[in-house]
């Protein structure tokens, strides 16, 4: 008879009595300690406890300590910021801070971290710990494409470079002419790039600074993607470009893929005559004040004008012309404050007369099209604020006005057939699909 009670694990780690008089203490709640009462002060104890009912008590789990206590700190990079400077002055140490540069090293140019950018540090803040500022992770995402990710593993440390999984939907756009197409399409909606697209798309067919009249109507079929948290992180292909004109004509470009190849064509089959993806005007408003020319006559000196000019108020926005990797950013004599972009094997963009750069551009950033990369100046051999832009295309300077890609050949038999199929769809794809913002609303309504 007596009190019965089962005591599992180490009941030492808790306090430094035997397990029965641990037990004993726990049912009559002393309020002297054990090691402090006579052998008559038991015996007491002992008799009572026969009166008193058997318990079968659950076991009692002592938990370990644990190994450490994980603390995340949200940070965001400021000008002159490195990952070395970042992580010291949140106390990590010497030995950590080195370790963990030189893994990321393995999988990220640490080089490439920029002004803006949001960074998630972990770390052990264990009171009990003497290695006060022990780094346990560390985690950002240069683009949404790819994450970076620092763990702790043993006395170093593991890194990896993961892509960033995408969800992608077709959405709709439509709108009317008022204000011009880009001003117009961002009205309800797309993105700049998407606009740039549409322009691209339809200008073999329609020139539309002087041929696009307001109330003409635009329809526009792209795809959007998603990332895991649901947050738009970019735009995909321009799947149709329509506008309806006011005389009832209607001009269209559909995106298709034949023999591998994906080109805009027409409804019968045949290949359009596009321009590049680049966008024509990348500044955010201004009018075209001087034009490509192989002999402009300008204060009484008469030279090539390779490239394109905007005139706009100082401070006024730049985007890039296309997804790419800055080659170039300096002042240069002439041209003033100057960025180039590289965007693949055969075509760059230039910039110059820039007042000052975008947070975070230097050489070797990765931009997307549409993203401000300057503002408007008057910097180096310049008349007024103006973007000198240009196109170079292998090397040598074209017209931004008439760079066009090649014009696909007309379909053969079966790919029109699935031209025909594939219209079909799209047709009822136009009708059918949710805008940019249904989506969005569908996404924070989390349905």
């Amino acid at each position: 008879q007596g009190v019965a009670v089962r005591v599992a694990g180490d009941s030492s780690a808790a306090l430094s009595l035997t397990p029965a008089a641990g037990s004993l203490a726990a049912i009559f709640d002393l309020p002297v300690g054990l090691n402090q009462l006579g052998v008559g002060d038991v015996d007491m104890l002992l008799s009572t406890a026969a009166m008193v009912p058997t318990y079968d008590l659950p076991d009692t789990v002592i938990e370990p300590a644990p190994d450490y206590i994980a603390i995340q700190t949200r940070l965001t990079v400021e000008a002159g910021d490195s990952l070395s400077t970042m992580l010291d002055r949140l106390g990590v140490g010497q030995s950590d801070l080195v370790q963990a540069a030189g893994k990321l090293e393995e999988v990220f140019n640490l080089n490439r971290i920029r002004e803006g950018w949001e960074m998630t540090v972990t770390l052990d803040a264990a009171r009990a710990r003497a290695q006060a500022g022990r780094l346990l992770g560390v985690e950002f995402q240069p683009s949404y494409r790819e994450s970076v990710q620092l763990t702790r593993a043993g006395d170093g440390f593991a890194a990896q470079l993961q892509e960033v999984q995408m969800n992608t939907t077709v959405v709709v756009a439509r709108g009317r002419i008022r204000d011009g197409l880009y001003a117009d399409a961002n009205a309800v909606g797309v993105p700049s790039r998407i606009a740039g697209n549409f322009i691209s798309a339809l200008r073999g067919q329609i020139n539309f600074d002087r041929e696009v009249a307001v109330d003409d109507a635009f329809v526009m079929l792209y795809e959007v993607l998603f990332d895991e948290n649901g947050n738009l992180a970019e735009t995909g292909d321009l799947i149709y470009a329509g506008l309806l004109r006011k005389d009832g004509t209607r001009i269209e470009a559909i995106l298709f893929t034949a023999s591998g190849v994906q080109s805009y064509y027409n409804r019968r089959g045949e290949g359009l005559e596009v321009g590049t993806t680049l966008l024509r005007k990348p500044v955010a408003s201004g009018r075209m004040s001087s034009p490509y020319s192989n002999n402009r006559c300008l204060m009484g000196v008469c030279r090539p004008h390779r490239g394109t000019d905007y005139a706009a108020p100082t401070g006024t926005p730049i985007y890039a012309a296309g997804d790419g990797v800055i080659d170039r950013l300096q002042t240069l004599s002439g041209y003033g404050k100057y960025i180039r972009i590289r965007h693949d094997g055969t075509y760059q963009t230039a910039y110059a007369h820039l007042s000052r750069y975008a947070s975070g551009m230097a050489v070797g950033v990765r931009v997307r099209q549409g993203q401000t990369i300057g503002y408007v100046g008057n910097t180096g051999r310049s008349t007024g604020p103006h973007l000198h832009y240009e196109v170079i295309r292998n090397g040598t300077q074209v017209n931004p006005e008439s760079n066009y890609i090649p014009r696909p050949g007309r379909l053969g038999s079966n790919d029109r057939t699935r031209l025909a199929n594939w219209v079909e769809q799209l047709d009822a794809r136009v009708e059918a699909a949710p805008t940019l913002a249904q989506v969005r609303d569908g996404i924070a309504g989390g349905s």
